[in-house]
């Protein structure tokens, strides 16, 4: 087992070298050869310095793993903890970035849809000119040179296009022009009805030349924000299996260190996380607890059940834990090993279904919302029967459709606009935000939202296809957030796995040593 780790962390470490040599070689090639400006916009001092960390770590794993060089382990233990402290920062600062709320539809605006992070580093003069290079040499717009008139306004070509190509390559969907043949646009006048809507300036900043077109847009920005968002996403799934990997590599050097203090420790940090998750339990527990007796709204009492089961399983996990490890009782621990695994397992399963029937069925991006492009267990689950009337209670405690009369439709939640109008096809008359009255009739009048619309507060589209679409919607973005942060919560307990095997081995080694020095006592 010692040397299949010996080879195991050498060739880690071999490949990790390798990684480093190659990052430090490509800097050394576009500061010779120069590139691209995509290339250009890579960061080169944080790829040199990623090489060169990369190279220092794995020299120092694989020297002391083949040498047991004890000092030089000893630094590489400590050292791939702080990287694995910094891998958990840096997943969760990318989990939190991917996570931001975006409420566009069809059109990208900057202001209050990103994170202003994001706006900051990315938008600023300065690296936007490096970007926009970037896109051109891409030729991300390459497709629109030929475009016709139809194809120009068609919505069903629209809502394929991906947010950099609807943003940088197309005239901003509210802005008026008096014509549109193939590319050749004449600019709307500065004060005309174009500048009505969005992001203003956008109009004016529209160009027909190919390195022009709408590349200073603000809607050419936010379509690249989003478009970095998703890239985060994969980032933050990236950084959880490095740290995943980064546990391994560190459980698999302190097994060849063998030092007692490194037993105490792993005992101690046992314990440690332990408390932690005991008291987590109880505070769950407590909270569903006071909801239970004390009552409270619909969407407090939605999560009375979920709460108290997480805590109690919370607790009792963590109870074994602390009994197996303070008690040194390796049966406890055995058990709570068995538990923690199964768990672990669980997760991973959740995980994926959450991945599954969050996917959209029909790829669309745009509005409107249609329930058909959500999975069945979702529909079933949440927008029918009893479970749909309690969402419908929470949503109107929660009073999502108050104060909107000010607030520009654009800057609604995707709730707010499937629950709290008329749908635009309806072709109703409103006189504000929460009430209207039918007009045009026609087929659009006959659809069930259409009928089911209501002027009544209480009542406005609770029970449209449009609401209910919303609410999938909603939960659909908190399903993919809450799947990633699994994988987090997935590293931290195989961390404590890890950990909780080498507590057992520990008592395994105590045990030992109590004996025999118990069997050679009259020898003494």
């Amino acid at each position: 087992m010692v040397k299949l780790s010996n080879w195991f962390v050498g060739f880690l470490n071999l490949c990790s070298l390798l990684v480093g040599i190659a990052a430090i070689s490509y800097t050394v090639y576009l500061h010779v050869y120069g590139g691209s400006a995509c290339q250009k916009s890579i960061p080169v001092p944080v790829l040199l310095i990623t090489g060169l960390l990369l190279i220092t770590i794995s020299l120092l794993g694989f020297i002391g793993s083949f040498w047991k060089l004890k000092s030089l382990l000893n630094a590489y233990l400590l050292v791939m903890l702080l990287l694995i402290i910094g891998f958990v920062v840096f997943a969760g600062f990318a989990i939190f970035i991917a996570s931001q709320e975006d409420h566009s539809s069809g059109h990208y605006e900057l202001k209050k849809y990103y994170s202003r992070l994001l706006e900051k580093h990315f938008v600023n003069l300065k690296n936007w000119n490096q970007i926009r290079s970037c896109l051109i040499d891409a030729k991300v717009c390459k497709k629109f040179d030929t475009m016709n008139a139809a194809m120009a306004t068609a919505h069903s070509y629209r809502k394929n296009l991906s947010p950099i190509e609807l943003g940088c390559c197309m005239l901003p969907n509210y802005c008026v022009v008096d014509e549109y043949t193939n590319v050749t646009v004449e600019l709307p006048e500065i004060g005309g009805a174009a500048m009505q809507g969005g992001d203003n300036n956008d109009c004016d900043r529209w160009s027909n030349n190919i390195g022009g077109r709408c590349y200073y847009c603000n809607s050419c920005k936010a379509g690249f924000v989003k478009e970095i968002k998703k890239e985060w996403r994969f980032v933050a799934i990236a950084g959880v299996c490095a740290v995943v990997l980064l546990i391994i590599i560190h459980f698999l050097i302190s097994k060849l260190t063998k030092q007692s203090q490194m037993a105490r420790s792993s005992t101690g940090i046992f314990i440690l996380l332990n408390c932690i998750s005991l008291i987590s339990g109880f505070a769950a527990v407590s909270v569903s607890a006071h909801i239970q007796f004390r009552g409270g709204t619909d969407c407090q009492r939605a999560l009375q059940t979920p709460l108290l089961v997480t805590g109690l399983i919370l607790t009792f996990i963590s109870s074994l834990g602390l009994t197996g490890s303070c008690c040194k009782s390796n049966l406890v621990l055995w058990i709570y090993l068995s538990v923690l695994f199964f768990l672990i397992i669980g997760l991973i399963g959740f995980t994926i279904f959450a991945f599954i029937v969050t996917t959209n069925l029909s790829g669309r991006r745009a509005y409107p919302i249609r329930l058909q492009d959500y999975s069945n267990w979702l529909k079933n689950n949440f927008v029918t029967g009893k479970n749909w009337e309690d969402i419908k209670s929470c949503l109107t405690e929660a009073k999502v459709c108050n104060n909107l009369d000010n607030v520009d439709i654009t800057h609604w939640s995707r709730i707010q606009s499937g629950c709290c109008k008329p749908p635009k096809f309806c072709e109703l008359e409103k006189s504000n935000t929460t009430s209207g009255s039918a007009g045009g009739g026609g087929a659009a009048s006959e659809h069930s939202d259409c009928l089911t619309w209501s002027d009544k507060p209480e009542k406005l589209c609770f029970e449209c296809k449009s609401c209910k679409g919303g609410v999938l919607a909603s939960i659909r973005r908190q399903w993919r957030v809450m799947a990633l942060l699994n994988l987090a919560v997935i590293a931290v307990l195989l961390l404590i796995f890890i950990v909780g095997c080498c507590v057992r081995r520990n008592n395994r080694s105590d045990r030992y040593v109590r004996y025999s020095a118990y069997s050679n006592w009259p020898n003494n």
